[in-house]
């Protein structure tokens, strides 16, 4: 389902609503899991391309879902050391 590359609003694939919200879905259980599960103390995200929720790169910064940024964001806040 993932676009490699520059951004390209006609293949984001996070335009698709049933897309979307399977990353929305996704992203509350992954965070919902972290905070229920203390052994874990760490997680990676894999940021490339349009799996670049955070925006984090410019080629794909396009790709930043506010929403689900702030979410990790408050997330990493909370389980700060």
């Amino acid at each position: 389902m993932g676009q490699t590359g520059k951004y390209d609003a006609s293949l984001d694939p996070w335009k698709i609503e049933t897309n979307y919200q399977y990353r929305k879905n996704y992203y509350k259980c992954l965070l919902g899991f972290l905070k229920k599960t203390p052994t874990i103390q760490a997680a990676f995200l894999w940021n490339s391309d349009s799996w670049d929720i955070q925006g984090l790169y410019p080629y794909s910064a396009d790709y930043r879902d506010e929403m689900i940024s702030n979410w990790i964001f408050e997330h990493n806040e909370k389980v700060r050391l």
